[in-house]
């Protein structure tokens, strides 16, 4: 199969772009497996946040009196209860994404991917500074960006907490 027009260097996006949709369905398809091994490896604590925080929120005051009044489950369980436990999980969402980072560099070493994560291993098996510097600094500033949206999506999920 041939190639996309090269854009911007990235498979899929120059397939989605020049609309060559053979090329990203193969695109799509070798992301299945590295995908999954990052999904897999963040999955058990997200899971186990959702549960004990669920389990918590299921048991308080305002829970038991929506019960009492005769709401639907689905409007407990998902309106009131989901969107209350959803603090915690959002702030192990960000911590969580330092391992994706991490894990990042593994999964692009294990399947031979040209990516910054690869770049950073090679820079450090040449005991090349300066790569490393750059990798660590961009790793930091992503970490803050992304500190930053959990932040902003606080006041989306939680209505005591707004923004002024």
């Amino acid at each position: 199969m041939t190639p996309p027009p090269r854009i911007t260097g990235l498979l899929t996006v120059d397939a989605l772009v020049t609309m060559h949709w053979r090329a990203l369905g193969s695109a799509l398809h070798q992301l299945v497996l590295p995908a999954l091994v990052l999904g897999f490896s963040v999955m058990a604590p997200l899971t186990r946040m959702v549960r004990a925080t669920m389990l918590e929120v299921l048991e308080s005051d305002y829970i038991k009196a929506a019960w009492a009044a005769g709401l639907p489950r689905r409007t407990i369980v998902y309106g009131d209860a989901l969107r209350n436990c959803m603090i915690p999980v959002i702030t192990l969402i960000g911590v969580v994404f330092g391992f994706l980072m991490a894990g990042n560099v593994v999964v692009e070493s294990v399947f031979s991917w040209p990516g910054i994560g690869n770049y950073a291993v090679a820079a450090m098996m040449s005991k090349d500074s300066g790569p490393i510097q750059s990798f660590v600094l961009f790793v930091g500033v992503v970490y803050v960006f992304v500190n930053l949206a959990v932040d902003l999506v606080y006041g989306f999920v939680d209505p005591r907490i707004r923004l002024h």
